[in-house]
């Protein structure tokens, strides 16, 4: 857990957010739709919370972005910026 310089994330949260970022969270495809990301992206959520963490931040790199989109949505998060590529 990391606190940002007053000038990143200050717009977006406020300077007194903690917030933790999580780069990717990969699930084997075999493994998908049975509930096993949601549990996992909950169980780090949880733990955040406990430290005191106010925001989290994930990042994810996949083609399937309506896929991974909607997933996270129904966990609660709200998409910030998308970047495409041509």
């Amino acid at each position: 857990m990391r606190r940002h310089p007053p000038s990143t994330g200050e717009v977006i949260w406020g300077g007194d957010a903690v917030h933790f970022e999580i780069d990717d969270l990969y699930v084997v495809p075999e493994l998908r739709s049975h509930g096993v990301g949601a549990d996992l992206f909950r169980g780090i959520e949880a733990s955040a919370r406990q430290a005191g963490v106010t925001r989290l931040k994930i990042y994810s790199a996949t083609r399937d972005a309506r896929r991974i989109m909607e997933f996270y949505e129904k966990l609660g998060l709200t998409p910030w910026y998308v970047v495409m590529f041509k």
